[in-house]
């Protein structure tokens, strides 16, 4: 049985494509902003990142903390969030006690979707993330190598979620770049947003977006957004992450052509088979590199 999940979700559908479903974590007391006040601050300061709001879908989502700073302190950033312009993301709050139990239980829930689709009974690094925005804060454009549960808790949003072996919206070489760590990023561009399923987004909603698939966010104008995801890895997930590092290296290292991941199972699954022996000799060709 689901601790916080509702179940009216399909688990066939996991990593197939989007979809909505319901959740029970709008009063959670950890996720009050009361809460999220005390235990920002006393997180370490790598897993609290925060930033101007953000209003370009092409921006650079993991440098934005960097590159957007919004000249205030996360204590004036958390007070004023309603009228400073300001975006939050917090990796990692499950090592704060208010979010033990919580973590716990959502990876119970993902684990039960998991069982359920066929693809593992264990979460594979499950990671919890939050975000706190201000009105009408954007979440650029971008992909992830996980799959992801997002829960609305405060305010509203609309959700863009493209289809993950889209080559029309990630061609595969960048899109299997990313995967292994490489160079490339994906790109924003308006001419490919027909191409998105879109959702619009209250509290007690959820969202599952496919591992690897593009997406971007708009926060709605009527007040702070206050959302949660739990990211993972399945066995099937992973395969595919495996599949994707062994195509980037055939592609620029040994200038092979090869057959994009996503689209032949089998050979999917013979790419992941290969992947350590190919990652121990990239390790060694660069550790002789470096003497």
């Amino acid at each position: 049985m689901y601790k916080f999940i509702e179940s009216d979700l399909d688990p066939q559908n996991l990593d197939k494509k989007p979809f909505k479903f319901s959740h029970k974590l709008r009063n959670h007391p950890a996720l009050s902003l009361e809460n999220l006040s005390k235990v920002l601050v006393n997180l370490p300061k790598g897993q609290v990142m925060y930033s101007k709001g953000l209003d370009d879908l092409n921006a650079n989502f993991d440098r934005a903390h960097i590159d957007q700073k919004n000249g205030l302190t996360i204590e004036e950033t958390i007070e004023n969030i309603r009228t400073s312009d300001s975006y939050i993301m917090v990796r990692s709050p499950e090592v704060d006690p208010s979010f033990k139990e919580l973590y716990q239980d959502l990876i119970h829930d993902v684990e039960i979707v998991m069982n359920e689709k066929g693809v593992g009974n264990k979460a594979i690094e499950p990671m919890l993330f939050l975000f706190i925005a201000s009105p009408n804060a954007f979440t650029p454009f971008h992909i992830d190598r996980y799959s992801t549960f997002l829960f609305q808790i405060r305010g509203s949003k609309q959700v863009a979620v493209f289809d993950q072996f889209d080559d029309g919206v990630v061609p595969a070489e960048t899109r299997e770049s990313f995967a292994d760590y490489g160079p490339l990023r994906p790109g924003w561009s308006e001419s490919i947003d027909n191409r998105a399923h879109k959702f619009q987004f209250s509290p007690g909603e959820a969202l599952h977006i496919p591992f690897i698939a593009g997406h971007y966010i708009k926060n709605g104008p009527e007040d702070v957004s206050i959302s949660m995801s739990i990211i993972f890895r399945t066995k099937q997930s992973k395969v595919w992450l495996d599949a994707m590092s062994v195509n980037n290296r055939l592609r620029t290292k040994a200038k092979m052509s090869v057959v994009p991941v996503g689209k032949l199972d089998k050979k999917d699954k013979l790419k992941a088979l290969l992947f350590p022996a190919i990652n121990v000799l990239s390790i060694l060709k660069n550790a002789l590199r470096n003497k």
